[in-house]
């Protein structure tokens, strides 16, 4: 009979890019407070998509992100059925995220704090989880779980140094260079307002009505190496 950690690694191997078990127990506010571990995956994004965001959102990079969503919500509700089948108390959260709080412009949970706890990657200057694997051009989700498996050891601090790229290609100015660690809030980093404006802005350019931008994908040295990688291979 296979174990929990075999169903997560083979379901998971299996369809997703990147995957990783973060020990939640110290993180306050998160939305399943009886459920202590995390399973946390990703969808790399197609690399010709995220090669043509330079000017911003189209609609092929929409149908990417809504494909890569469908599919991050489908799987976390086959591993929720599995491991709830074996005895183990696990909800599945959605990829989407169409449910962010306008008023604090943030969804309920981030996704990215499930990333940086499960050792997947760091927060970049401009807010966005960065991999070393693909950059930010990736959509995650997060399954909850009281099952008995090992986490993996979180990413503490940023590995952005000096680099300032996203930054400069932010048409507003919105991040404010201040680096990362497991300590800094948000608010530290950028200025959500601005960000906002501008991804509503740009949204409104494709008559699209979902805010979103993506400059600032494109613009990470860790993305441009993902989607040059093809080229090299």
């Amino acid at each position: 009979m296979q174990n929990c950690e075999s169903i997560i690694r083979n379901l998971l191997s299996e369809n997703v890019s990147i995957w990783g078990i973060a020990n939640m127990e110290n993180i306050p506010f998160r939305p399943y407070p009886e459920l202590k571990l995390a399973i946390v995956f990703g969808i790399a994004l197609d690399r010709e998509v995220i090669r043509n965001l330079t000017n911003g959102p189209f609609h092929a990079y929409i149908d990417e992100c809504n494909i890569a969503n469908e599919k991050l919500t489908s799987i976390g509700m086959e591993l929720e059925k599995k491991l709830q089948q074996m005895g183990h108390r696990t909800i599945s959260m959605t990829a989407s995220t169409s449910d962010i709080n306008e008023n604090k412009l943030e969804a309920e949970f981030s996704h990215k704090t499930t990333a940086t706890k499960g050792g997947l990657g760091w927060i970049g200057k401009c807010d966005l989880l960065v991999t070393k694997e693909f950059g930010s051009a990736l959509r995650l989700n997060t399954v909850f779980t009281e099952a008995p498996v090992k986490a993996g050891k979180p990413i503490e601090k940023s590995l952005c140094g000096d680099c300032s790229d996203c930054i400069d290609n932010c048409p507003v100015n919105a991040p404010t260079g201040k680096q990362w660690d497991s300590s800094v809030q948000r608010d530290e980093i950028i200025d959500i307002q601005q960000c906002y404006s501008e991804c509503k802005r740009a949204s409104k350019k494709i008559n699209f009505n979902h805010p979103l931008c993506g400059r600032c994908i494109i613009a990470c040295p860790w993305t441009k190496k993902y989607i040059e990688k093809k080229y090299k291979e």
